[in-house]
C-alpha cells in the first residue's frame, strides 16, 4: 500500500511538472506574439539639419541669468553645426539649410518652411532633422525636450526614438524629465512621409532654469551629440 502511494506521488508530480511545462512554453509563445520588433531602417548616410529660423526670424527668445536674450535662431544654429561635424566625422555625408544667417527666401516663415523641405529633396537627403526650441506662455512648468515625428513613416519613428533615448541619457539628469517622443505630422517639416524626418525642440527657452542650461556651450554639445548618436545609432566622438 505505501508502494502504491508513494507511485501515485510521483506521478502526481510529473502531472504537475508537464502542465507547469505546457503553460511556460505558451506563455513564451504568446509574448513573441505580442512583441512588435521595430522596423529595420536602411543606412542614413545623407542627413540634412535643418536649423529653424534664421536671418530676420528668431524663433523664440529667452533670457540668460546675466540678463542677456539667447534666440532660439541662434541657439539651434549652433547645435546644428556642432552635431553635424560630429556625423561628418562618423562618414555622413551633411547637407544644411542654413550655416549662419541666410534664408533660402525673404518672405514669410512659411514660405522659408517650404523652400528648405524641397531644399532637401532635390538633394536627395535620406533624413531631414530639423532643430528647434520651445516657448510656453501659459500657467505652470513647461520644459524637456521632444522629437515630433509622422506616425505613417515607420523609419522616421524608430530615428526619433533613437534620438529620444540619447537626448534623455545626455542630459536627463541634469533636466530631471526623459525626452518624449510624438506623433504629430501636422509640422510641415516633418509631414511628408516621402522622406523620412524629424523636428527636435531642444528645450523650452520660456523656463529659467532650462534656459541657464541651453546657454552652457558643454549642455549644447551634449545635445548635439545625442542627436547624432540618434541618428547614426552608435556613440559618436566628441570634442
Amino acid at each position: 500500500m505505501c508502494k502504491k502511494r508513494k507511485r501515485q506521488t510521483i506521478m502526481f508530480a510529473l502531472l504537475i511538472a508537464a502542465l507547469a511545462l505546457v503553460s511556460t512554453l505558451r506563455l513564451a509563445a504568446s509574448s513573441k506574439q505580442v512583441a512588435q520588433p521595430l522596423p529595420s531602417v536602411p543606412v542614413l548616410s545623407r542627413i540634412y539639419l535643418d536649423p529653424g529660423h534664421g536671418g530676420f526670424d528668431f524663433g523664440a527668445v529667452g533670457k540668460l541669468p546675466n540678463g542677456d536674450d539667447l534666440a532660439e535662431k541662434d541657439l539651434v544654429l549652433n547645435i546644428a553645426l556642432t552635431c553635424g561635424e560630429q556625423l561628418a566625422r562618423a562618414g555622413h555625408e551633411v547637407l544644411f539649410s542654413r550655416m549662419g544667417e541666410e534664408r533660402l527666401t525673404n518672405t514669410t516663415a512659411a514660405d522659408e518652411v517650404r523652400a528648405r523641405r524641397a531644399s532637401a529633396k532635390e538633394q536627395a537627403a535620406d533624413l531631414i532633422v530639423s532643430v528647434h526650441a520651445n516657448a510656453y506662455a501659459g500657467e505652470g512648468r513647461a520644459y524637456g525636450a521632444r522629437v515630433y515625428y509622422n506616425p505613417t513613416s515607420p523609419v522616421s519613428r524608430v530615428v526619433a526614438e533613437r534620438i529620444a533615448a540619447a537626448i534623455t541619457r545626455h542630459t536627463g539628469a541634469y533636466i530631471g524629465r526623459e525626452c518624449r517622443t510624438v506623433a504629430d505630422g501636422t509640422y510641415y517639416m516633418v509631414g511628408d512621409e516621402s522622406m523620412p524626418a524629424v523636428l527636435i525642440e531642444l528645450g523650452f527657452l520660456s523656463d529659467e532654469r532650462e534656459c541657464a542650461l541651453l546657454g552652457e556651450g558643454w549642455y549644447r554639445t551634449a545635445l548635439a551629440t545625442a542627436i547624432a548618436e540618434g541618428v547614426g545609432d552608435r556613440d559618436v566622438e566628441t570634442f
